[in-house]
């Protein structure tokens, strides 16, 4: 009778340990999208679906556009000329292409239809897409200048001698960096007007847009070398994420959660550091290179050294854990949601690969009630988009 209670104890032990470690363990599923003879690259994510561009053959001119709708992929574009810079969101995909081999123009796919959306002699470059909106910047023959298209017509948000580029677009939302008066300063044009976020002898470069907030890295310099810090505009007021003796730069937002890389001297030793709206969070501590960090309600990507080669590393919230651990670079990454995606070798070429972080499924509780073994089913909240 003792030997069958303590069996029986044991195996409950033992249940418990086996169960608890299945409930912490990460449930991560990687895909290779693509497996062909071509490059692959540039992809962007929006839930779960995906694009990227592919070359076709060894000319630039043979660049298409393809669609992953989560379960079948398509091929969005066949002509002769190169199609680049694809972004995806819900209701349409959006890129830019060399347009009879003489500039690039954009243009977007909705409802199995191709539109041009532009017809110019000048370039339209660095699109930005947020539902059925994209911005981008141009030169009107005057300069560059921000441009937005809002579902039903393009509008010409900027026109001044300056530079106008790079314009990141949330919503109604577009955040874009302006040359003015020799210095680099952020503008936000809230749909209805257009205000000027900065004003500073310094530079304000790479801004970032997510609903009303706005992220940014202001560029000084010093004795040790080039130093930035981090500056976030909330919708109300501007607050200094950073503001220390550091080289900060690469930021990212979504909502009030913002991701950078930071590095204390000009050594390749960054870090990757997590800002959460309250309190800031060193996600890697190494004395190797950690770059491109991406952020989304539910987690930060980014890409790290391991020792041998770059490599893509996520956080979930709780733990960091090295995603990929192969022999050649991962690199171009995109999250979104529970997803990250990125270019990786399969030995041959460059291809698409996407992960998918899958919360945990509702554990098992197990008790020890008179010598018998009860394994009861626990509930758990699950937070995923």
């Amino acid at each position: 009778m003792w030997n069958q209670r303590m069996r029986q104890v044991w195996l409950g032990a033992l249940a418990l340990l086996l169960i608890g470690a299945s409930a912490r363990a990460d449930h991560w599923s990687i895909t290779q999208l693509t497996d062909n003879g071509r490059k692959d690259f540039a992809p962007a994510l929006y839930g779960s679906q995906a694009v990227w561009c592919s070359r076709m053959n060894s000319a630039a001119s043979s660049t298409e556009i393809f669609f992953y709708d989560g379960q079948t992929t398509t091929r969005l574009t066949d002509n002769d000329y190169e199609d680049a810079s694809p972004r995806v969101s819900t209701n349409l995909v959006a890129w830019q292409g060399w347009a009879e081999g003489a500039d690039w123009e954009v243009f977007f796919r909705s409802g199995g239809e191709t539109i041009r959306l532009t017809d110019n002699d000048t370039d339209e470059q660095g699109i930005s897409l947020s539902g059925e909106h994209i911005a981008w910047h141009g030169d009107d023959g005057d300069g560059g200048e921000i441009f937005f298209y809002d579902g039903q017509g393009v509008r010409q948000l900027t026109d001044n001698s300056d530079l106008d580029l790079y314009p990141s677009v949330s919503g109604t939302n577009i955040a874009w960096a302006g040359q003015r008066s020799g210095t680099w300063q952020i503008f936000l044009h809230d749909g209805a007007e257009t205000m000027q976020l900065t004003n500073n002898s310094l530079d304000d470069r790479a801004p970032q847009v997510s609903g009303d907030s706005v992220v940014w890295r202001t560029e000084s310099s010093s004795q040790s070398g080039r130093l930035g810090d981090i500056h976030w505009f909330d919708g109300t007021q501007t607050t200094s994420v950073t503001k220390d003796e550091r080289q900060n730069e690469q930021p990212a937002i979504c909502g009030d959660r913002i991701v950078w890389r930071s590095r204390e001297n000009d050594e390749d030793d960054f870090d990757i550091f997590l800002f959460d709206g309250s309190q800031t969070i060193q996600l890697s501590d190494n004395n190797w290179l950690d770059q491109e960090p991406g952020v989304s309600e539910n987690l930060v990507a980014w890409r790290g050294f391991d020792g041998n080669d770059m490599e893509i590393f996520v956080y979930d919230g709780a733990n960091t854990i090295q995603l990929t651990d192969n022999d050649t670079d991962d690199k171009q990454l995109c999250v979104y949601g529970h997803r990250v995606i990125w270019v990786g070798s399969d030995g041959e070429d460059d291809e698409i690969y996407l992960a998918v972080h899958t919360p945990e499924p509702a554990g098992l509780g197990v008790l020890i009630l008179g010598g018998l073994l009860v394994i009861r089913r626990q509930r758990r909240k699950d937070n995923r988009i």
